[in-house]
């Protein structure tokens, strides 16, 4: 019976250490807690529902947790930010609209850009395109009414004599929309702003809030104010000029509620990350810049820094017994130059002496009857003249490539200068003065 006994403790024995080996041999198992939501690969379907629900501000604070969500904001863009998505609810071919905006230089403005950022499931029924030139609408339109099916409604008023609305309605729907809707038949419409300015300096100059400033190109989106608009929820009031009637129904289509509109901004609000700077460009670092895919869609002939360099600058005001902010653009024109840029005041005598330096040691073998004749309106940075992309000098390369290094080498001249605008005071005669 003992020898019995002390078999069975063997074998017990054995088991046990075998159990041990197996247990010290299996890989560890994560328990799961509350970060394992966010991990894509263990429960994707839910991780995508609650970063639906996240804000942009709640999305960036997850990246800086851990490495391991270090790129959840860049994995989201693709997917949360699907710009074709959003633009079939207008066209049946998202690339060959995105296409036409790069032919015509064309933006979109209004509450689909701003809806588009938020990631928010109510969706605008206009769209509101901004174009360049009565010649590029044309085209546009006939893309629409050709392409598109979409029908032209004749409009009733002029707001302008450079402006052009014109309304179109698209009464076709896609088979899920067909599904989706169980009431009437929808009349989606875009809406094409012409002017003879660029879109952007349109609108730069024009637009009467912050949270409006958004706009979309064929390749990317751009929030100029996106921590004042997308994250504080604070809209700041504009000056505009004689033009923004023509766009009041594009700032009466946001939901105005959801932000609190304020004149300017308190002194105890400025930071160093605040957009509201007195020197600013399109694509700098205060803004926020969505890029989209562009297969098979066709580039635009203009480079992408043309617009990404759009500079302005901002000064605060006080007009009318109220303060603002006014922006202030100026559309800069030389021979050496193919497109028109846009630039601030001091910006444009910085940029005039560089391509005075540059053209003033011009190579000898050029020959000198193409060589135009030098005026003081070569230079004149509100010279309107068509069409906008103009031929440089003869066997001279356009110095367009060089327009990025110009305002690196002037935002570093300006260094300190570009701070928060000065807050405005009155004098005692009642005008209006800089702060010291």
């Amino acid at each position: 019976m003992q020898g019995n006994d002390d078999i069975e403790k063997c074998r017990t024995n054995d088991l046990l250490q075998s159990s041990a080996e197996d247990q010290q041999e299996a890989p560890p198992v994560d328990r799961p807690n509350f970060m394992s939501v966010f991990d894509r690969h263990m429960c994707y379907p839910f991780f995508i529902i609650l970063c639906k629900h996240l804000s942009i501000a709640e999305i960036v604070a997850l990246t800086r947790t851990c490495k391991k969500y270090a790129d959840l904001y860049q994995y989201l863009l693709p997917i949360q930010w699907d710009v074709d998505r959003r633009l079939r609810r207008f066209v049946r071919d998202p690339n060959g609209f995105r296409s036409q905006m790069a032919k015509s230089n064309a933006l979109i403005v209004g509450s689909f850009v701003s809806q588009f950022f938020e990631r928010t499931p109510r969706e605008t029924s206009d769209l509101n395109i901004f174009v360049e030139g009565l010649e590029r609408a044309n085209s546009f339109q006939s893309y629409l009414l050709n392409e598109e099916g979409y029908t032209e409604i004749p409009s009733i008023r002029e707001p302008f004599k450079v402006l052009k609305l014109l309304k179109i309605s698209n009464h076709a729907r896609t088979e899920r929309e067909e599904e989706e809707c169980t009431t009437g038949p929808s009349r989606r419409k875009v809406r094409l702003f012409v002017d003879a300015r660029t879109p952007v300096e349109t609108i730069l100059e024009n637009f009467c809030s912050t949270i409006i400033v958004n706009f979309m190109s064929w390749n990317k989106a751009y929030s100029v104010f996106p921590l004042s608009t997308f994250v504080q929820y604070k809209g700041y009031q504009l000056g505009v000029n004689g033009h923004f009637a023509s766009f009041l129904e594009i700032f009466l289509a946001y939901p105005l509620g959801r932000w609190n509109m304020q004149e300017i901004m308190c002194l105890e609000e400025k930071r160093l990350n605040h957009p509201i700077r007195t020197f600013r460009r399109v694509g700098d670092s205060f803004t926020w810049t969505i890029p989209f895919d562009t297969e098979n869609v066709q580039w635009s002939k203009i480079p992408d820094y043309v617009l990404e360099y759009a500079c302005f600058q901002i000064e605060s005001r006080y007009v009318m017994k109220h303060f603002d902010y006014k922006i202030f653009t100026y559309g800069y024109i030389n021979r050496t130059l193919k497109y028109q840029y846009l630039v601030n005041w001091d910006m444009q005598y910085f940029v005039r002496a560089k391509i005075d330096c540059l053209t003033a040691v011009e190579p000898r073998e050029i020959d000198q009857s193409a060589k135009p004749v030098v005026s003081a309106g070569m230079t004149d940075y509100r010279k309107r003249s068509q069409p906008r992309v103009m031929a440089g000098w003869g066997g001279l390369i356009s110095l367009d490539a060089e327009f990025p290094d110009w305002y690196s080498e002037w935002e570093r001249r300006i260094g300190d200068e570009n701070k928060f605008p000065e807050f405005p005071e009155f004098s005692k005669g009642g005008f209006l003065v800089a702060s010291s």
